[in-house]
């Protein structure tokens, strides 16, 4: 990102050599990455392992984080190519990189819409499972999708665009809230999931399936809520200026983007790790 001074002239951050193996690790990240999610499509959303609504939340997810990592990438090639380790303002203003920032900021935020809405078709399910099974129940999810897709383009403004803080913080803030509330709501299904379970001695079998659904989707979803606790801690020490000084802000929005990617890679398998079946897949 770099600065500017007093007479708006920029001042490009400093271009440490040590940077160099952080850019490698970059794109090794990124390659993993891409491969984790073919075999996360493959092993999780293809196979029926999952509901339906899942099955579609997961695709959604897996595109979303593809995006991220394919539009960083581009990002930090565009950066390469001016002879740069770390971006300047100059090269922040460039139209092309601008565009996949945008684009990138929409899967970061659309992700978190169908983790939450993900999370919230299982609760129904396990609590209201007829509304569950409801053509209403369609609409409105279809409803939720296109508001979330909404407020994807919103956060994109905010975020990107705007560069007011009190809209920068409420579109962070927003992302924050989901991402707390899709945590709170996994946790208190997963222990509500597995209680239920051991009570419905005498329910039928499509009551007790959906509830075994919904425990195995929370415990996997627990495990990737808790690796993305680690990148809102982070950004929210920088925020409270915890690093200031330390590394400057391009230097912290890159290791920022390192860590976003990380958890694109570290997603899918916490997924499939977490789910017995997938898992007995995986390993052997």
């Amino acid at each position: 990102m770099g600065s500017y001074n007093e007479t708006f002239v920029c001042k490009p951050p400093a271009q440490s050599p040590w940077w160099a193996p952080v850019v490698f690790l970059q794109f090794v990240i990124v390659i993993l990455g891409c491969i984790s999610h073919v075999i996360f499509v493959k092993l999780a959303v293809v196979p029926r392992n999952f509901g339906r609504y899942i099955r579609v939340a997961f695709a959604l997810i897996s595109a979303m984080m593809l995006n991220m990592l394919l539009t960083s990438t581009g990002a930090f090639v565009i950066t390469l190519m001016n002879g740069k380790f770390i971006e300047d303002c100059e090269i922040s203003a460039m139209l092309p990189r601008k565009w996949l920032l945008y684009i990138h900021s929409f899967g970061e935020y659309f992700f978190v819409v169908c983790e939450l809405l993900g999370t919230i078709e299982r609760v129904i399910s396990t609590y209201y499972p007829n509304f569950r099974k409801s053509d209403a129940f369609t609409v409105y999810i279809a409803i939720a999708g296109v508001l979330g897709i909404s407020a994807s383009f919103a956060y994109i403004y905010f975020i990107r665009i705007s560069f007011v803080k009190h809209l920068f913080a409420i579109g962070f803030g927003s992302l924050t809230a989901m991402e707390i509330l899709n945590g709170i709501i996994v946790f208190i299904l997963l222990h509500a999931a597995k209680r239920k379970y051991k009570n419905s001695k005498d329910a039928t079998l499509n009551f007790k399936f959906e509830i075994s659904q919904s425990y195995s989707y929370c415990r996997c979803a627990a495990a990737s809520v808790i690796a993305r606790v680690f990148i809102i801690t982070f950004v929210y020490l920088q925020v409270f200026g915890l690093f200031e000084g330390s590394w400057g802000d391009s230097g912290f929005y890159y290791v920022m983007n390192i860590l976003i990617n990380l958890y694109c890679l570290v997603y899918p398998w916490a997924i499939m790790l977490c789910h017995r079946k997938i898992r007995g897949e995986v390993c052997h």
